[in-house]
C-alpha cells in the first residue's frame, strides 16, 4: 500500500507539473510586440490645417487637406490627400494651389503636388487673374518657386499660353517657360 500511495502521489505531482507547463506555455502567452508595418501609418490626420511661420513669426504658407499620412521609413515626410496650399508673398498677390495628392519632404520646405494641379493668383486684380494648370508641380516653399517639367496651361482673361515645363518665381511674379511655347492673345474689346 505504501508503494501505491507513493506512486499516486508522484503521478499527481507529475500531472500538476505538466499542467503547469501547459498553462504557462499555451494559455498564458506573453503578448507579442507588433512591429509597425510599412502599410500602417505612424501619424494620421483628417481635415487638417498646418500653418508654417518664418523666424519673424509671419505666415509663409497654410496647408490644408482631407487626410495626412506619415509612414515609418517612407522616403517622404508625409502624404496628403486633396491638399490646398495658400502661399503668402510679400511683393506679389498671394497664390492658392490645389491638387489631388501631395507629399511633404525636407520638413515642409518642399511639396510635391500631383494630379489636376491648379495655381490661382488669389489677390490679383479682378481684370487679370492668372491661373496655371498642370499634372505635376514641385513647390519650394522656402524660396517660393513652383516648377514642373510637364505640360502647363497658363490663362488670363485676354491670353492663353501653353508650354512644356515652367518655373514660376512667385515672390518676383516671374514665370519662365521651358519649351514648346504657344501663346494666343486677345486684345480687350474697345467700347465706343
Amino acid at each position: 500500500m505504501k508503494g501505491l500511495g507513493l506512486s499516486v502521489f508522484l503521478a499527481v505531482v507529475l500531472i500538476g507539473a505538466l499542467g503547469s507547463l501547459f498553462v504557462e506555455s499555451v494559455l498564458i502567452k506573453p503578448s507579442e510586440v507588433q512591429r509597425p508595418s510599412s502599410n500602417v501609418p505612424t501619424d494620421f490626420f483628417e481635415d487638417f490645417t498646418m500653418r508654417v511661420m518664418n523666424e519673424e513669426g509671419h505666415s509663409v504658407y497654410v496647408l490644408t487637406g482631407k487626410h495626412l499620412f506619415s509612414y515609418r521609413g517612407d522616403e517622404v515626410d508625409a502624404r496628403i490627400e486633396a491638399p490646398q496650399l495658400a502661399i503668402d508673398t510679400v511683393s506679389q498677390p498671394d497664390w492658392d494651389v490645389t491638387a489631388n495628392t501631395g507629399s511633404i519632404i525636407d520638413r515642409g520646405d518642399m511639396l510635391l503636388l500631383r494630379g489636376s494641379v491648379v495655381l490661382q493668383q488669389g489677390g490679383a486684380p479682378a481684370e487679370q487673374p492668372v491661373r496655371i494648370e498642370t499634372e505635376s508641380l514641385d513647390m519650394d516653399t522656402k524660396r517660393r518657386i513652383a516648377s514642373t517639367a510637364v505640360a502647363v496651361d497658363i490663362t488670363s482673361p485676354q491670353w492663353h499660353v501653353r508650354s512644356m515645363g515652367m518655373q514660376a518665381r512667385l515672390e518676383e511674379g516671374l514665370i519662365d517657360l521651358l519649351a514648346s511655347v504657344r501663346a494666343r492673345y486677345t486684345p480687350p474689346a474697345v467700347t465706343p
